[in-house]
């Protein structure tokens, strides 16, 4: 298969749902950073502070996230019948990005004090990793509050 075609940046719908991640997950991950208080300052963190580049997939294989690992060979493999909230969508979301010829948005990365937590994206790395393409990651950098 060829390559995904990764956009340059973000678009905004992957910012917001980065950030609305980040605040959906903060607790949780134990990652409440306190100058990240609202959209705006998650845009200005991403703006300032953020490297953009083009890696193997394999250097992607022990960044955190809700529950997926990049192991399989199918989408239903990494959205197995017991374990799809969405239903359906999840599967459809993976096979368009396994076959899309668009731009896509690069993965939103959000390194604190080197500890890499996926933000948004998915869908989307799963379809690189089943298409054996490259991924474009927009890492956040953020030091660790005190």
């Amino acid at each position: 298969m060829t390559q995904i075609k990764w956009s340059d940046k973000p678009n905004k719908k992957t910012l917001l749902d980065s950030y609305l991640t980040y605040e959906l997950y903060k607790k949780p991950f134990k990652m409440e950073i306190s100058f990240i208080n609202n959209y705006n300052e998650f845009l200005e963190m991403y703006k300032c502070c953020s490297k953009i580049e083009t890696v193997d997939i394999s250097t992607l294989n022990n960044i955190k996230n809700s529950r997926h690992t990049i192991k399989g060979k199918t989408p239903e493999d990494y959205y197995p019948i017991t374990d799809r909230p969405r239903g359906d969508n999840d599967i459809n979301s993976v096979k368009y990005h396994m076959t899309t010829k668009k731009y896509v948005s690069p993965i939103i990365i959000l390194n604190i004090n080197k500890r890499r937590i996926k933000l948004d994206g998915v869908h989307r790395l799963i379809g690189a990793k089943l298409r054996n393409s490259k991924v474009r990651v927009c890492e956040i950098f953020v030091p660790k509050s005190n």
